[in-house]
């Protein structure tokens, strides 16, 4: 059985897919089994998959009828993977030769279940490394330093392609992505795995490559349609840390309010009629205030508007600014 295990959703990345299985091909440490679940894909990603496992044995490819989402992808691979680790990654990044070794060394000198590194955000066009983002090395092996942890290093904790997770540890405790939700369900699934965890580990080199193209799998589209579903997992999400105020307000502010801005800036710039856009945008800022989530009201409206304005003035649209404008001087 392999070390390591890394489970790549594949979807309209046909441009980028062989430049990231190529990535993995090249790591330092060998003992790995890739796994390609092709998610309903309609272009030459599927044949792609095909063309690429022949490469390599350790590369397997699953086919689904129907694309489930990245979400239900990734429980797709996890259902299949053999590995001791499990390992994350989007077919539109890319991961430096060192990472899988890294990583794996580090858990297993110090028996952990659960290994983050940091990672280096890259713009694909030229390969211009726009952002490092990194903590130092360290051991953490207490709740309350965990907390603390994922209340300061968010940016870090939250994502999971820079992760290593113990198989057993997530077979034991039944740790699936969940589908009920759209948005940010690489969150809610590590806030679920660092309830099982006894300790931690961080790696400070940055060995992740995210990306940056127009096709980023990780942008995802979220609608009205999601909000209550996001409901029901953020309030499942709060009754689980209620006592622990650190964890729920960064749940509160870098969660829930990033969904309900995404929400609203994907109806601004959807291609419907003013007067639809006006709708849909007063339906979610008057579901945002009257949800029953604890909101900090003065800091959240502070927020959305600074993030609102800042957004909608990027995408230089004289009638989406002029619509924001009106409808954040009645709410906001």
């Amino acid at each position: 059985m392999p070390k390591i295990s890394i489970i790549m959703p594949v979807f309209k990345t046909a441009k980028h897919l062989e430049s990231s299985v190529a990535s993995v091909m090249n790591q330092t440490f060998l003992d790995w089994e890739l796994i390609l679940v092709d998610n309903g894909g309609t272009d030459e990603c599927p044949a792609l998959c095909d063309k690429l496992k022949q490469k390599d044995a350790r590369i397997k490819v699953i086919h689904l009828p129907e694309n489930v989402g990245i979400a239900g992808a990734r429980n797709v691979g996890l259902e299949h993977a053999q590995g001791d680790f499990i390992q994350f990654m989007d077919s539109d990044d890319q991961i430096d030769p060192e990472m899988c070794q890294a990583l794996y060394d580090y858990a297993i000198q110090h028996q952990l279940k659960w290994v983050t590194c940091g990672f280096k955000r890259v713009r694909y066009e030229d390969m211009q490394c726009l952002q490092v983002c990194t903590t130092p090395t360290a051991l953490i092996e207490n709740a309350k330093e965990k907390i603390q942890f994922f209340s300061d290093e968010y940016a870090i904790v939250g994502y999971v392609w820079n992760k290593l997770f113990s198989r057993k540890m997530l077979t034991e405790n039944k740790l699936f992505f969940r589908t009920d939700c759209d948005y940010l369900d690489d969150g809610v699934f590590i806030l679920e795995t660092l309830e099982c965890v006894e300790k931690i580990g961080v790696v400070q080199s940055a060995f992740y490559q995210w990306m940056e193209h127009d096709s980023n799998s990780s942008r995802k589209k979220v609608s009205i349609s999601a909000l209550g579903n996001m409901q029901a997992v953020y309030n499942r999400l709060f009754a689980k840390w209620k006592n622990e105020a650190q964890i729920t307000t960064k749940i509160q502010f870098v969660g829930y309010n990033n969904f309900l801005i995404a929400t609203l800036l994907n109806e601004v710039k959807a291609e419907t009629s003013k007067a639809q856009k006006i709708e849909n945008i007063r339906h979610i800022l008057d579901w945002m205030y009257r949800a029953p989530i604890p909101f900090a009201p003065a800091l959240s409206r502070r927020w959305l508007k600074s993030w609102v304005l800042s957004w909608i003035t990027g995408t230089r649209s004289a009638s989406t600014v002029y619509i924001c404008f009106k409808l954040l001087s009645k709410f906001v």
